[in-house]
């Protein structure tokens, strides 16, 4: 486009300058692609800073105990419970996360509040870097412009040609995976293989139904260690895209997951939005200069720079054998138009309303006509009884709220180096003339001062600024963000516990450290050659921070040293490795010279080499009484076990100028490393209180397997000179048990990636051993559930070996066990029932010897109310026991009847196979088992607890529960009161 322009130019100096203003006007245009950051860009220009962030109900998940301290970060980490979904052998936790480090002028609230996000369920977003990696020419697209990036058999001047072009993407996208249990991080390399930093035995597969053309039906399969498998956007459903010219999917949801010996699943529904929009305001003045005399005046550019969001998704049910979860939305948020918003959760055990949890929300400042000045913010959290009517307060929130800070709207200039709130004015946009320095009472306003509990008590959150040491200047700055300054939490007796932290290191120097030393983020220089060897330059200053500031873990700013001050004057000291211990490996030259530059004399335009992964690692913490003396010191040691492997190059371009001949590159390099990262020694020093200098020594060494996922050995030397050690033996060592017998051997091949001992070893200074042994088996070609297997147990004394052993048999709709056998002939059996709940439990006796029917599960012709146990009894006159005695044991018969609506028990010998049993009333709890047999019984309230429980001589015990459901009452047989449970709870607090 350049060339023409240029090559049309006519010899008189009126037209020369014409055209030259207008291809600056052009030149305009390519400048602001910088602005850019956050949009969805599928070629990669000439700043590869254009990544396309997650939706903002992702955003959180992709940044980020109910109240504990990232000390390295120093921010709270809060994390409020509401409720888990228990299923026959999976779980679903589900919690509020609250962000606590201010809130930046651009952000969008989540469908919770600002700041906070829902953890239920799971997803894999990404944040696209170039072109989507799937596409054609994405980084794994068919292609094969991963490969190329990769390749040495390019000149890096060709390899940013190609990338500036769109022809190549030059960088893998960063994909973030979240489970019930875990997150991590990945990226595809060149040979579409997922990279994750450190080694780990999860297994990522990126499904392609209908061949590498397929981008719309693109699904996910991802294995954890523990064998879980979850199923990832798998209908149109679960999936989030983001519009534009070629769209592509963000987002894809969780649809199941399933427990490895398949036998019980939990599955997650979704509701499809209105579509959603939101704007990152940039504004950019482009001064221009002109080796060749008069430069066109300054240009001011503004844009919105919209992302529209199709059709967002929304958990809407998560299922379980036992129950289920619904979330409610409602569309009625003022400060995302078309957004949802979370306003409950109905909690189901069976098909039965247990209790519903409220959200209550209000906005930070009165609402507005104009969304850019409203934020969405959590007020309250009630739980409502399972009949909707009774109610009490769960959480409650306060946020700090200075009435004379009024928050500006997003597109206000009004914000730091960070995106925080600061003092800045409109008429001064740009640096350096702007003020970008972080103001305290700004950058909090609007942020959790205070959670109420329901239970009584309350946590205060006091901040302070992010603060970090200037080398160049020699002083203490301060940085944007928040850190905690102290925390108190106060009892419901009004007593107060406040913990204090201190960011400094000895000498008074602020421990903090930030990812950028330079902050390079303002200004963009391009350089235009002309024929005549005349140069115009378009200098662009922006008002946004031109690239992330945050390393690939989202760390703007860690602190070294950190100290916590009690409540009772003593103190614990923690020590963290840290950037200057670890730097990121920025490699930033020119493509066509070769010539390199240093982070400190450069704007950042791409990403480094990331060695996030050892930031932040403890590797000493300290004990400090009030006296100012160290009790006790914990020195951990970390290693790299292997050589680092450089995987999946990326490379980032900037422009350097354009000529008539084309134009030229910086380029910036990196690579994702893998890395056997570990800790490797842990040494813990007790000192003694009469000579602080004098104290005593206990370590423990750990070693690790070749590829360093599994935990091998422990060897513990104690303070005392007594050592032992412990080994772990994994599926993946199976070749190492000579005991293990061709079944076993079967089975553990079928688990290679589990992370499960099958064997552990402890062998003490005496030479004793003790050995724990866990066999696994295939049942109908699925492998047993390792919680639920044939342990042995084996040690020996003095050179006698002792056994002690037990033999497992299982129920194969639910995994669970069915009944176990110790070797010294004692065994014990399980009956399951409806949900997959323990119906009954028999001392020496094997299900095929009893027989159990509590009626249940057959309401057609069952009685309901007044029942025995549970909820229903038999009403007619007869019933047949369809059982067959399998052995010439004796065997009993015992039921309970009601009699003038009393229950009666009767206990008799069974000597008739499929007996009829006739009775003149209603029976319930019939029972059939050998005599020298005991049978004890359970009925449930599904994801509440027992309903009752009957021992073997008929010993009745039942439970009642109240309107939230929790335990209220225990009775004996005749509904006496045995135990009764108050709950002081604050305040009964029904919904204002």
């Amino acid at each position: 486009m350049y060339i023409n322009a240029l090559y049309a130019y006519s010899s008189s100096n009126s037209t020369k300058e014409l055209i030259i203003f207008s291809t600056l006007k052009r030149c305009s245009g390519i400048l602001l692609l910088v602005i850019l950051a956050f949009t969805p860009v599928f070629g990669q220009h000439e700043d590869k800073v254009m990544v396309s962030l997650p939706s903002p109900n992702n955003l959180a998940n992709a940044l980020n105990q109910n109240v504990n301290v990232d000390f390295y970060k120093g921010q709270p980490q809060v994390n409020l419970p509401l409720y888990t979904l228990e299923s026959a052998g999976l779980s679903v936790p589900v919690s509020l996360s609250y962000k606590a480090s201010g809130i930046k002028l651009h952000d969008y609230a989540s469908f919770v509040g600002m700041n906070w996000s829902l953890q239920a369920g799971g997803s894999i977003i990404r944040i696209v870097r170039g072109i989507p990696d799937e596409f054609a020419n994405g980084y794994i697209g068919k292609n094969n412009t991963g490969a190329e990036i990769n390749s040495e058999a390019h000149t890096p001047a060709t390899r940013a040609t190609k990338i500036a072009n769109g022809e190549w993407d030059g960088e893998p996208d960063l994909f973030i995976l979240t489970t019930p249990y875990e997150s991590a991080s990945f990226v595809f390399d060149e040979n579409k293989i997922p990279v994750f930093t450190q080694p780990t035995k999860m297994t990522v597969t990126m499904l392609r139904p209908n061949g590498p053309d397929d981008f719309v039906n693109i699904h996910w399969q991802v294995v954890d260690e523990r064998g879980t498998t979850f199923i990832f956007g798998n209908s149109t459903g679960s999936r989030e895209t983001v519009d534009g010219a070629t769209p592509y999917i963000s987002a894809w949801y969780l649809n199941s997951m399933q427990s490895f010996n398949k036998t019980d699943e939990i599955t997650f529904l979704y509701i499809a939005g209105s579509d959603i929009t939101t704007y990152r305001y940039a504004k950019v003045k482009i001064n221009y200069t002109n080796s060749c005399g008069s430069a066109p005046p300054p240009t001011i550019v503004e844009n919105s720079n919209p992302v529209t969001y199709k059709a967002p998704k929304y958990l809407y049910q998560v299922i379980g054998k036992q129950g289920k979860i619904i979330f409610n939305y409602t569309a009625d948020r003022l400060d995302l138009t078309s957004a949802y918003r979370l306003v409950s959760m109905d909690l189901y055990g069976g098909n039965s309303l247990l209790k519903r949890i409220l959200l209550r929300h209000d906005y930070i400042r009165t609402p507005s006509s104009n969304s850019d000045l409203n934020r969405l913010s959590l007020k309250d959290i009630y739980i409502i009884g399972y009949d909707l009517s009774a109610s009490m307060k769960l959480y409650g929130f306060k946020y700090y709220n200075n009435p004379l800070i009024t928050f500006p709207a997003r597109n206000s200039g009004s914000f730091d180096h960070w995106g925080y709130h600061n003092n800045n004015t409109a008429a001064t946009p740009y640096p350096p003339e702007a003020n970008k320095e972080p103001d305290l009472e700004k950058t909090k306003q609007f942020s959790l001062s205070e959670i109420e509990y329901g239970i009584g008590g309350k946590t205060l959150f006091e901040y302070e600024l992010n603060m970090y040491f200037d080398d160049a200047l020699q002083m203490n700055r301060y940085a944007g963000g928040l850190r905690v300054k102290s925390i108190s939490e106060i009892d419901n007796e009004g007593k107060a516990f406040l913990k204090q932290f201190q960011y400094t290191t000895e000498d008074g120097k602020s421990s903090g450290q930030h990812f950028l030393r330079n902050f390079k983020y303002s200004k963009v220089t391009t350089n235009f050659i002309f024929p005549s060897n005349c140069t115009v330059s378009g200098e662009g200053v922006y008002n946004t921070v031109l690239f992330n500031q945050f390393d690939l873990t989202g760390v703007a700013l860690g602190y070294s040293r950190v100290k916590v001050i009690n409540p009772d004057g003593g103190s614990e000291i923690y020590r963290y490795h840290n950037f200057s211990d670890y730097p990121d490996d920025f490699s930033i030259s020119n493509a066509s010279l070769g010539t390199t530059y240093s982070i400190d004399n450069f704007r950042q335009f791409g990403y480094p080499t990331s060695y996030a992964y050892k930031r932040g690692l403890l590797y000493n913490k300290s004990l400090v009484n009030a006296a100012g003396n160290t009790v006790q010191e914990t020195i951990y040691e970390y290693q790299s076990l292997a050589a680092e492997q450089r995987k999946a190059r990326g490379v980032s371009i900037t422009l350097e100028f354009t000529w008539v001949g084309g134009q030229r590159w910086y380029q910036t390099v990196y690579y994702h490393v893998r890395d056997i990262f570990r800790m490797v020694k842990e040494t813990e020093r007790t000192y003694s209180m009469e000579n602080p200098s004098a104290f005593l020594t206990a370590e423990k060494s750990y070693s690790y397997s070749p590829d360093g996922t599994l935990l091998r050995e422990v060897i513990h030397n104690t303070s005392k000179g007594l050592n032992y050690s412990q080994k772990y033996y994994y599926p993946a060592n199976r070749d190492e048990i000579n005991e293990l017998a061709s079944g076993e051997y079967a089975a553990c091949g079928n688990m290679l990636n589990q992370v499960i001992p099958i064997r552990e070893e402890k062998i003490s200074y005496g030479g004793n051993k003790e050995i724990h042994h866990y066999s696994y088996g295939i049942i109908t070609g699925v492998q047993q559930e390792p919680k639920t297997l044939l342990t042995g147990k084996q040690f020996s004394l003095n050179g006698s070996p002792f056994r002690q052993e037990m033999l497992y048999a299982y129920d194969l709709s639910t995994g669970f066990v069915e009944s176990e056998r110790s070797n010294d002939g004692v065994v014990k059996t399980y009956i399951y029932g409806p949900y997959s709940l323990l119906k009954a439990e028999i001392t020496n006796a094997v299900k095929s010897e009893v027989f159990y029917e509590n009626f249940e599960s057959h309401h057609q012709s069952a009685g309901a109310g007044g029942a025995h146990t549970g909820a229903f009894y038999y009403p007619v006159l007869s019933y047949q026991i369809n059982f067959v005695r399998p052995n010439q044991r004796s065997y009993k018969l015992s039921y309970n009847r009601r009699v003038n609506n009393k229950w009666e028990y009767i206990e008799t010998n069974y000597t008739t196979d499929n007996l009829v049993l006739t009775e003149s009333y209603p029976i319930d709890d019939v029972r059939v088992f050998p005599a020298d047999a005991a049978m004890t019984t359970y009925t449930h309230y599904p994801l509440v607890g027992l309903s009752s429980k009957c021992g073997p001589n008929n010993e009745l015990m039942y439970y009642d529960y109240d309107v939230f459901r929790r335990l209220k009452v225990v009775r004996d047989r005749y509904r006496n009161v045995l135990t009764r449970y108050d709950y002081k709870d604050a305040c009964n607090c029904p919904l204002p």
